[in-house]
């Protein structure tokens, strides 16, 4: 009987290395675990089989729902580079008239989108007021 948990085992593996979402990964490990208990104790009943493999299962949910809601969420954001802060308050010139409000600043082969909130010609001088992930938000100064 643990060869059938080990199958299932298997399967899930590979379903898990085609999809590679975690979750098939733990509940491969499940039944995993209840072919090696059913390998160790052969005398298990069914019942007792299923009991443990759907214990492991609800666990496994649990925890899968609790790192979903604090680990994953957090990674989807996008992290603004440390460098960009030192724009903060800084007055530039623009080399290029800005197209549909955005325009772009060349600073140590590093190109900066800057969303400015009209456009604006060649040589205008924008203050950078504030950072929107990896866009710089800008006002021209008068």
């Amino acid at each position: 009987m643990y060869l059938y948990w080990l199958g299932i085992s298997i399967t899930l593996l590979i379903i898990e290395s085609l999809t590679k979402k975690g979750f098939y990964f733990w509940i491969a490990f499940i039944a995993g675990v209840v072919g090696l208990t059913q390998w160790i104790f052969p005398s298990l009943s069914i019942w007792i089989q299923l009991g443990l493999f759907f214990c492991c299962l609800i666990f496994s949910m649990i925890t899968w729902k609790y790192f979903l809601k604090n680990f994953l969420h957090q990674s989807d954001k996008i992290k603004t580079p440390r460098h960009a802060h030192n724009y903060l308050n800084q007055i530039m010139t623009l080399e290029h008239p800005t197209q549909n409000k955005i325009a772009k600043i060349f600073d140590n082969e590093t190109i900066w989108r800057v969303l400015c909130p009209q456009d604006l010609p060649r040589g205008a001088q924008i203050k950078i007021v504030r950072i929107d992930g990896v866009v710089l938000i800008g006002e021209p100064v008068d």
